[in-house]
Protein backbone atom coordinates (compact mmCIF):
# COMPACT_ATOMS: atom_id res chain seq x y z
CA UNK A 1 0.00 0.00 0.00
CA UNK A 2 3.14 2.16 0.92
CA UNK A 3 4.63 1.57 -2.35
CA UNK A 4 1.33 2.77 -3.90
CA UNK A 5 0.90 5.70 -2.41
CA UNK A 6 4.43 7.25 -2.90
CA UNK A 7 4.23 5.93 -6.86
CA UNK A 8 0.76 8.34 -7.41
CA UNK A 9 2.81 10.95 -5.33
CA UNK A 10 5.71 11.02 -7.51
CA UNK A 11 3.34 10.47 -10.32
CA UNK A 12 1.18 13.71 -9.07
CA UNK A 13 4.65 15.26 -8.91
CA UNK A 14 5.76 14.42 -12.54
CA UNK A 15 2.09 15.99 -14.02
CA UNK A 16 2.41 18.83 -11.72
CA UNK A 17 6.22 19.75 -13.46
CA UNK A 18 5.11 18.73 -16.95
CA UNK A 19 1.71 20.92 -16.82
CA UNK A 20 4.17 24.15 -15.26
CA UNK A 21 6.83 23.17 -17.75
CA UNK A 22 4.25 23.39 -20.86
CA UNK A 23 2.55 27.21 -19.18
CA UNK A 24 6.12 28.18 -18.95
CA UNK A 25 6.49 26.76 -22.77
CA UNK A 26 3.37 29.16 -23.65
CA UNK A 27 4.70 31.84 -21.86
CA UNK A 28 7.53 31.98 -24.09
CA UNK A 29 6.00 31.63 -27.05
CA UNK A 30 3.94 34.19 -26.49
CA UNK A 31 6.42 36.90 -25.71
CA UNK A 32 8.32 35.52 -28.84
CA UNK A 33 5.45 35.94 -31.07
CA UNK A 34 5.16 39.86 -29.14
CA UNK A 35 8.54 40.80 -30.21
CA UNK A 36 8.58 39.55 -33.61
CA UNK A 37 4.98 41.15 -33.97
CA UNK A 38 6.94 44.61 -33.07
CA UNK A 39 9.01 43.92 -35.69
CA UNK A 40 6.34 42.98 -38.21
CA UNK A 41 4.46 46.44 -37.34
CA UNK A 42 7.96 48.39 -37.74
CA UNK A 43 6.85 49.80 -41.07
CA UNK A 44 10.39 49.55 -42.03
CA UNK A 45 10.59 45.66 -41.77
CA UNK A 46 9.71 44.37 -45.44
CA UNK A 47 7.52 41.06 -45.12
CA UNK A 48 4.36 41.59 -43.53
CA UNK A 49 2.91 38.01 -42.85
CA UNK A 50 -0.03 38.77 -41.59
CA UNK A 51 -3.62 39.13 -42.81
CA UNK A 52 -6.11 42.05 -41.21
CA UNK A 53 -9.91 42.34 -41.47
CA UNK A 54 -11.96 45.26 -40.38
CA UNK A 55 -15.74 44.75 -40.22
CA UNK A 56 -17.46 47.61 -39.55
CA UNK A 57 -21.31 47.89 -39.30
CA UNK A 58 -24.47 49.56 -37.76
CA UNK A 59 -25.97 47.01 -35.43
CA UNK A 60 -29.83 47.56 -34.01
CA UNK A 61 -29.92 48.74 -30.72
CA UNK A 62 -26.57 48.96 -29.53
CA UNK A 63 -25.37 51.62 -32.39
CA UNK A 64 -22.13 51.54 -34.22
CA UNK A 65 -19.84 48.24 -34.28
CA UNK A 66 -16.12 47.90 -34.92
CA UNK A 67 -14.39 44.70 -35.40
CA UNK A 68 -10.16 44.59 -36.49
CA UNK A 69 -8.94 40.98 -36.44
CA UNK A 70 -5.39 40.78 -37.42
CA UNK A 71 -3.90 37.40 -38.24
CA UNK A 72 -0.03 36.46 -38.17
CA UNK A 73 1.11 33.25 -38.96
CA UNK A 74 3.74 30.79 -39.52
CA UNK A 75 5.61 30.67 -43.51
CA UNK A 76 7.66 27.83 -44.73
CA UNK A 77 8.50 26.62 -48.05
CA UNK A 78 6.93 23.66 -49.62
CA UNK A 79 9.27 21.11 -49.97
CA UNK A 80 7.08 19.43 -52.54
CA UNK A 81 6.45 22.65 -54.58
CA UNK A 82 9.57 24.89 -54.74
CA UNK A 83 8.89 28.58 -54.75
CA UNK A 84 5.46 27.84 -52.92
CA UNK A 85 5.13 28.76 -49.08
CA UNK A 86 3.04 26.39 -46.81
CA UNK A 87 1.01 29.06 -43.73
CA UNK A 88 -0.42 28.07 -41.07
CA UNK A 89 -1.91 30.49 -38.70
CA UNK A 90 0.22 31.89 -35.62
CA UNK A 91 -1.37 34.42 -33.40
CA UNK A 92 -4.56 36.27 -33.44
CA UNK A 93 -5.57 39.93 -32.29
CA UNK A 94 -9.46 40.91 -31.91
CA UNK A 95 -10.80 44.25 -30.90
CA UNK A 96 -14.01 44.86 -31.03
CA UNK A 97 -17.21 46.93 -29.48
CA UNK A 98 -20.36 46.05 -28.69
CA UNK A 99 -22.36 49.43 -27.59
CA UNK A 100 -19.57 51.07 -25.29
CA UNK A 101 -18.07 47.68 -24.20
CA UNK A 102 -14.93 47.65 -26.13
CA UNK A 103 -13.43 43.81 -25.99
CA UNK A 104 -9.69 42.68 -26.43
CA UNK A 105 -9.09 39.22 -27.72
CA UNK A 106 -5.79 37.15 -28.57
CA UNK A 107 -5.29 33.40 -29.74
CA UNK A 108 -1.92 31.65 -30.05
CA UNK A 109 -1.53 28.58 -32.47
CA UNK A 110 1.35 25.79 -32.60
CA UNK A 111 2.72 25.07 -35.66
CA UNK A 112 0.40 22.64 -35.89
CA UNK A 113 -2.50 24.61 -35.52
CA UNK A 114 -3.58 23.40 -31.75
CA UNK A 115 -4.88 26.45 -29.81
CA UNK A 116 -1.89 27.19 -27.34
CA UNK A 117 -2.99 30.39 -25.79
CA UNK A 118 -6.34 32.61 -24.85
CA UNK A 119 -6.84 35.83 -23.65
CA UNK A 120 -10.14 37.58 -23.50
CA UNK A 121 -12.11 39.84 -21.54
CA UNK A 122 -15.53 39.77 -20.61
CA UNK A 123 -18.32 42.15 -18.61
CA UNK A 124 -21.00 40.76 -16.58
CA UNK A 125 -23.48 42.43 -13.62
CA UNK A 126 -20.48 45.63 -13.44
CA UNK A 127 -17.60 43.26 -13.20
CA UNK A 128 -15.05 43.43 -15.99
CA UNK A 129 -13.48 39.26 -16.28
CA UNK A 130 -9.93 39.06 -18.02
CA UNK A 131 -9.46 35.34 -18.66
CA UNK A 132 -6.19 33.74 -19.71
CA UNK A 133 -6.44 29.85 -21.07
CA UNK A 134 -3.40 27.88 -21.48
CA UNK A 135 -4.11 24.79 -23.49
CA UNK A 136 -2.13 21.66 -25.01
CA UNK A 137 -3.57 19.30 -27.15
CA UNK A 138 -5.55 17.79 -24.37
CA UNK A 139 -7.33 20.56 -23.46
CA UNK A 140 -6.80 23.35 -20.93
CA UNK A 141 -3.85 23.12 -18.19
CA UNK A 142 -4.63 26.29 -16.29
CA UNK A 143 -7.15 28.98 -16.08
CA UNK A 144 -6.03 32.66 -15.10
CA UNK A 145 -9.14 34.78 -13.97
CA UNK A 146 -8.90 38.37 -12.71
CA UNK A 147 -11.76 40.74 -11.80
CA UNK A 148 -12.14 44.29 -11.70
CA UNK A 149 -15.41 46.16 -10.15
CA UNK A 150 -16.26 48.87 -13.03
CA UNK A 151 -14.66 52.31 -11.31
CA UNK A 152 -11.91 50.14 -10.52
CA UNK A 153 -8.03 50.86 -11.82
CA UNK A 154 -6.57 47.58 -11.60
CA UNK A 155 -7.33 44.10 -12.17
CA UNK A 156 -7.37 41.51 -8.93
CA UNK A 157 -6.69 37.76 -9.68
CA UNK A 158 -9.80 36.10 -9.01
CA UNK A 159 -8.56 32.49 -9.33
CA UNK A 160 -5.40 30.76 -10.49
CA UNK A 161 -5.65 26.60 -11.79
CA UNK A 162 -6.86 23.98 -13.30
CA UNK A 163 -10.37 24.16 -15.24
CA UNK A 164 -13.17 24.17 -13.13
CA UNK A 165 -16.64 23.83 -13.97
CA UNK A 166 -17.40 27.57 -13.67
CA UNK A 167 -14.76 28.73 -16.13
CA UNK A 168 -15.95 26.19 -19.46
CA UNK A 169 -18.64 27.94 -20.53
CA UNK A 170 -16.25 31.33 -20.96
CA UNK A 171 -13.49 28.66 -22.32
CA UNK A 172 -16.08 27.33 -25.29
CA UNK A 173 -17.20 30.79 -26.03
CA UNK A 174 -13.42 32.07 -26.85
CA UNK A 175 -12.44 28.03 -28.24
CA UNK A 176 -15.29 28.62 -30.81
CA UNK A 177 -14.61 32.14 -31.71
CA UNK A 178 -10.92 30.59 -31.71
CA UNK A 179 -12.10 28.31 -35.01
CA UNK A 180 -13.81 30.78 -36.37
CA UNK A 181 -10.56 32.50 -36.64
CA UNK A 182 -9.15 29.95 -38.25
CA UNK A 183 -11.38 29.10 -40.80
CA UNK A 184 -11.38 33.19 -41.97
CA UNK A 185 -7.68 32.35 -42.22
CA UNK A 186 -8.05 28.91 -44.48
CA UNK A 187 -10.44 31.16 -46.37
CA UNK A 188 -8.06 34.07 -47.42
CA UNK A 189 -5.49 31.48 -47.71
CA UNK A 190 -7.88 29.90 -49.97
CA UNK A 191 -8.92 33.10 -51.81
CA UNK A 192 -5.17 34.26 -51.98
CA UNK A 193 -3.26 31.21 -53.09
CA UNK A 194 -5.49 30.44 -56.43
Amino acid sequence: MKKLIITLLAFAACCIAASAQTVESIRKDYNDVQAEIKLINDPDYPPKNRYSVTVEQMLGGSGQHNENVTMYFYEDEDEEHPGNSIRSIHFVTVNYNFAAMKYHEEYLFTESGVLEFVYGKDYMDGTEYEYRFYCNSNGVIKVIVNTKEMGEDKFKQAYAGAMTEKYKYSYNLFKDRAERYKKLFAAIEDSTQK
